[in-house]
């Protein structure tokens, strides 16, 4: 095709066109092979560190030529003996941290709890001064009504008003 058209001067153009056109399909082969390779390590459960730590060593294979082309050094070997307690000491650390967010949101609920029996407290206190109020309101009035009918000394059923207000 090369040969045809690039030599031609009145297909110049549209050989410029054909030759992006294949260039673009081209573009996309690394990232469909990379979900190709991500399909691959993929497992149920997974974690997105696990993941992300599988991608990486992949990577690093395919950079080096494949698995018979890994250095194996010292470093390597030292940090693959302490991967299982380091992976123990992150699950202890999950576990910790996971503990500790449960605790918080008990205490949250607990303050929220004691906020809620707070203000009705408040609110019921605030009722008994409203009630006492009335009530001392209404003995007054009561007292004023007695004194201008003049009942004051006089007995109801036997005793007078006033010892029966006072009991």
């Amino acid at each position: 095709m090369y040969e045809h058209m690039a030599d031609d001067k009145q297909l110049a153009k549209v050989w410029s066109v054909i030759k992006l056109l294949l260039l673009m399909s081209h573009g996309q082969a690394t990232v469909e092979r990379g979900f190709s390779v991500n399909k691959e390590v993929a497992v149920e459960n997974l974690t997105e560190r696990s993941f992300i730590a599988q991608r990486i060593i992949h990577d690093h294979i395919e950079s080096v030529g494949g698995l018979a082309n890994v250095e194996i050094s010292k470093q390597l070997l030292t940090s693959s003996a302490g991967a299982r307690q380091k992976y123990l000491s992150y699950l202890d650390d999950q576990k910790r941290s996971k503990v500790s967010q449960e605790n918080a949101l008990k205490r949250k609920s607990t303050m929220e709890e004691i906020d809620v029996l707070k203000k009705k407290n408040d609110s019921l206190k605030m009722m008994w001064r409203v009630f006492l109020s009335l009530q001392m309101n209404l003995l007054r009035e009561l007292r004023i009504q007695e004194t201008s009918l003049g009942l004051l000394n006089q007995t109801v059923y036997g005793e007078p008003l006033k010892k029966r207000w006072q009991r």
